[in-house]
Protein backbone atom coordinates (compact mmCIF):
# COMPACT_ATOMS: atom_id res chain seq x y z
CA UNK A 1 0.00 0.00 0.00
CA UNK A 2 1.31 3.43 -0.93
CA UNK A 3 1.93 5.90 1.86
CA UNK A 4 1.51 9.63 1.22
CA UNK A 5 5.29 10.05 1.00
CA UNK A 6 5.86 7.17 -1.40
CA UNK A 7 2.81 8.21 -3.44
CA UNK A 8 4.27 11.68 -3.98
CA UNK A 9 8.00 10.93 -3.90
CA UNK A 10 9.54 12.14 -7.13
CA UNK A 11 6.21 12.84 -8.80
CA UNK A 12 6.13 16.57 -9.40
CA UNK A 13 2.61 16.68 -10.84
CA UNK A 14 1.13 14.80 -7.87
CA UNK A 15 2.98 17.08 -5.49
CA UNK A 16 1.66 20.16 -7.30
CA UNK A 17 -1.88 18.75 -7.32
CA UNK A 18 -1.67 18.16 -3.57
CA UNK A 19 -0.39 21.71 -3.04
CA UNK A 20 -3.38 23.05 -4.98
CA UNK A 21 -5.85 20.92 -2.99
CA UNK A 22 -4.29 21.87 0.35
CA UNK A 23 -4.07 25.54 -0.61
CA UNK A 24 -7.69 25.55 -1.70
CA UNK A 25 -8.88 24.12 1.62
CA UNK A 26 -6.71 26.63 3.49
CA UNK A 27 -8.15 29.50 1.45
CA UNK A 28 -11.69 28.27 2.14
CA UNK A 29 -10.96 28.32 5.88
CA UNK A 30 -9.63 31.89 5.59
CA UNK A 31 -12.72 32.94 3.61
CA UNK A 32 -15.00 31.56 6.35
CA UNK A 33 -12.88 33.19 9.04
CA UNK A 34 -13.06 36.54 7.23
CA UNK A 35 -16.84 36.22 6.94
CA UNK A 36 -17.11 35.48 10.67
CA UNK A 37 -15.29 38.78 11.30
CA UNK A 38 -17.67 40.66 9.00
CA UNK A 39 -15.14 40.95 6.19
CA UNK A 40 -15.44 40.13 2.53
CA UNK A 41 -12.90 38.12 0.58
CA UNK A 42 -12.17 37.20 -3.02
CA UNK A 43 -9.84 34.48 -4.28
CA UNK A 44 -7.84 35.57 -7.29
CA UNK A 45 -6.41 33.41 -10.04
CA UNK A 46 -4.62 34.35 -13.24
CA UNK A 47 -1.75 36.07 -11.46
CA UNK A 48 1.92 35.99 -12.47
CA UNK A 49 3.23 33.05 -10.44
CA UNK A 50 6.87 33.95 -11.12
CA UNK A 51 6.30 37.49 -9.81
CA UNK A 52 4.66 36.05 -6.68
CA UNK A 53 7.71 33.80 -6.21
CA UNK A 54 10.03 36.80 -6.43
CA UNK A 55 7.98 39.23 -4.32
CA UNK A 56 7.30 36.78 -1.49
CA UNK A 57 10.66 35.00 -1.60
CA UNK A 58 9.16 31.56 -2.19
CA UNK A 59 11.42 28.56 -2.56
CA UNK A 60 11.44 26.20 -5.56
CA UNK A 61 9.21 23.72 -3.77
CA UNK A 62 6.55 26.31 -2.84
CA UNK A 63 3.65 26.74 -5.25
CA UNK A 64 1.51 29.89 -5.25
CA UNK A 65 -2.02 28.49 -5.60
CA UNK A 66 -4.09 31.65 -5.35
CA UNK A 67 -4.10 35.11 -3.92
CA UNK A 68 -6.82 36.03 -1.46
CA UNK A 69 -7.92 39.60 -0.89
CA UNK A 70 -9.66 40.30 2.42
CA UNK A 71 -11.21 43.56 3.54
CA UNK A 72 -14.28 45.55 4.43
CA UNK A 73 -17.23 45.00 2.13
CA UNK A 74 -18.65 47.97 0.30
CA UNK A 75 -22.43 48.30 0.09
CA UNK A 76 -23.77 47.32 -3.32
CA UNK A 77 -20.50 45.73 -4.41
CA UNK A 78 -20.93 42.38 -6.16
CA UNK A 79 -24.03 40.82 -4.69
CA UNK A 80 -23.77 37.11 -3.86
CA UNK A 81 -24.28 34.82 -6.82
CA UNK A 82 -27.62 33.01 -6.87
CA UNK A 83 -27.39 29.57 -5.31
CA UNK A 84 -29.68 26.58 -5.25
CA UNK A 85 -31.05 25.48 -1.89
CA UNK A 86 -28.78 22.94 -0.18
CA UNK A 87 -31.56 20.31 -0.29
CA UNK A 88 -31.45 20.45 -4.11
CA UNK A 89 -27.74 19.73 -4.39
CA UNK A 90 -26.92 17.55 -1.36
CA UNK A 91 -28.23 14.21 -0.12
CA UNK A 92 -27.08 13.14 3.33
CA UNK A 93 -26.94 9.37 3.79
Amino acid sequence: MATPRSFQNGLAQRQRDEAVRTGTFGAAAMIYAARSLGLGSTPMIGFDAEAVHREFGLTKDEVPVMLLSVGAERPGNWAQKPRRPVAEVLDLV
